[in-house]
């Protein structure tokens, strides 16, 4: 008996080659013969080609050689499909707001053992001091499923995660971006430009937008009577 073992690649034609003696026939497992169609070609030379394999296909397979004396050969030929990771999640984009919490997760196939790991900036998650970072992990139904958890989030936490699925057969990534939302950062350096009877320029730079865009800015001033006066922005001419 032969083995023969392929990867499993979704996105690839893996074409495999089981046997080059000159088979007269192939049959499957169930000892029924194989007639070549779009996913299997029995080929002039007497081998058998598999195009895009897949877990169906693993088995065993009987050649059945000729050399026109006595009985036929059979030989078989087991064919072991291996599965490389397979990140089941897309591109995720996740807000949340100031001291919420946080939670993302991805989810993968593949042969075990399958390992996941979340990292951030190519640091794995569980370098972060604190214990920031909790990770959880489930399975079921042939895919395991790895949650991120950040129990109050901070402006900090805003970055892109990194989900990465491995086996002995392979890798898949992912990512996550975390938009931690918040009110904005006061102005800073508010400037008098040009003064006259009837009016004032004013300059400043914005803070920190607490990642959402800024809708106005409130501005007030008290003149010499002492009582208080605001204008919305989005009623004056900004520079």
């Amino acid at each position: 008996m032969f083995t023969v073992e392929v990867y499993n690649e979704a996105a690839a034609n893996l074409f495999v080659r089981l046997h080059k003696l000159a088979c007269i026939r192939w049959n499957d497992g169930t000892f029924q013969s194989i007639l070549s169609s779009s996913h299997i070609h029995v080929l002039e030379n007497g081998s058998l080609t598999i195009t895009v394999t897949q877990k169906s296909d693993a088995g065993y397979y009987m050649c059945e050689t000729s050399n026109d004396v006595g009985e036929p050969l059979r030989y078989s030929v087991r064919l072991a499909v291996h599965s490389a990771p397979q990140i089941q999640t897309s591109t995720q984009v996740v807000h949340v707001r100031k001291s919420e919490e946080a939670r993302f997760s991805c989810s993968a196939s593949g042969d075990p053992p399958l390992n996941i790991v979340w990292s951030r900036e190519g640091f794995p998650l569980s370098l972060y001091p604190e214990n920031r970072y909790l990770t959880r992990e489930s399975e079921g139904r042939g895919v395991k499923i790895s949650e991120v958890v950040i129990k109050s989030s901070q402006r900090k936490d805003s970055d892109v995660f990194t989900c990465s699925a491995s086996n002995p057969f392979g890798e898949d990534k992912t990512t996550v971006r975390l938009v931690v939302q918040e009110p904005p950062d006061p102005p800073q350096d508010l400037k008098a430009l040009e003064i006259t009877s009837n009016s004032i320029s004013l300059s400043w730079n914005p803070g920190h937008p607490g990642n959402n865009p800024i809708i106005s800015y409130i501005i007030s001033y008290r003149p010499d009577s002492g009582t208080r006066h605001e204008f919305n922005s989005k009623q004056l001419y900004i520079h």
